[in-house]
């Protein structure tokens, strides 16, 4: 028990009362001990010196321990971004990410990479592609597309002059966007149309029509030849029936006669 007299008045504190009235930072039985240094506010309790909360990174009752992998911030109640490394390891305090998955960058690994060539990893704060741009693409940041009559790495090819719609073609590939002028083809319209020309245009009419006079012919000489062939088996067959009957004929004639002369070996049979 303590007395303590202001002007002849008279105060009776206990320690617990004691310990209510000490400065915040303190605790103990004479408040002589000094509140964890992660406490928040420097407040802990008087009695026990457990933090009424913690700065950012630490946790437990007396903030002494640092935020688990993957999480940040006040009492470590945050998640580290989903982009941050494959660990998802992040700065306990801020939440910066220590190193972004591919294709992102920023403090919160947040922000998309551009188009950078081989989709390889732009600059871990500023977005930049380090090994420049893919195919078709252009800029600092890589997001803008080559102009319209240009394609490629770095946009150095230009669109073929026989694409059709002011030579504009795919500004990765090249390819004509609205396909070819008359008298081209191919997939970037490199190739010219064989065609007829003044020289040439009585080779190109003779010469399909010799060809078809000459498969008429072959065709023609085939047909004829099937065609004999047929007749001449049907004239091998009917000979052959015209001697069967003519044989009969003869037989006839044959058995004709021995009658007759059966008749003639017996004349007086009939006296």
């Amino acid at each position: 028990m303590w007395i303590v007299i202001i002007i002849g008045v008279s105060f009776y504190f206990n320690q617990t009362t004691l310990a209510a009235l000490a400065p915040s930072c303190n605790y103990g039985s004479r408040c002589y001990k000094q509140c964890p240094i992660n406490c928040k506010n420097m407040r802990c309790d008087a009695n026990t010196g457990q933090c009424f909360g913690c700065v950012a990174g630490y946790q437990g009752q007396f903030c002494d321990q640092a935020c688990s992998l993957g999480y940040y911030g006040i009492g470590c109640m945050y998640q580290c971004s989903e982009n941050c490394n494959m660990t998802r390891r992040c700065n306990q305090f801020t939440g910066e990410c220590d190193e972004c998955e591919t294709g992102y960058f920023g403090p919160d690994c947040k922000s998309k990479c551009g188009h950078c060539v081989n989709a390889s990893q732009c600059h871990r704060s500023n977005g930049t592609c380090l090994r420049g741009c893919s195919a078709g693409f252009t800029g600092s940041f890589c997001r803008e597309k080559c102009p319209s009559w240009s394609f490629g790495l770095n946009c150095v090819y230009r669109c073929n002059a026989f694409c059709r719609g002011n030579a504009s073609c795919d500004h990765v590939t090249g390819k004509c966007n609205e396909g070819c002028i008359q008298g081209w083809n191919g997939p970037l319209c490199e190739k010219e149309r064989q065609s007829c020309n003044d020289n040439s245009l009585v080779i190109c009419i003779v010469v399909p029509m010799i060809i078809v006079l000459c498969g008429s012919i072959v065709n023609f000489i085939f047909w004829r030849r099937r065609r004999n062939a047929k007749d001449n088996e049907s004239q091998s067959k009917e000979p052959s029936a015209e001697n069967d009957k003519t044989k009969t004929i003869e037989l006839s004639k044959q058995y004709s006669d021995l009658d007759h002369e059966g008749e003639d070996a017996h004349p007086y049979e009939y006296i």
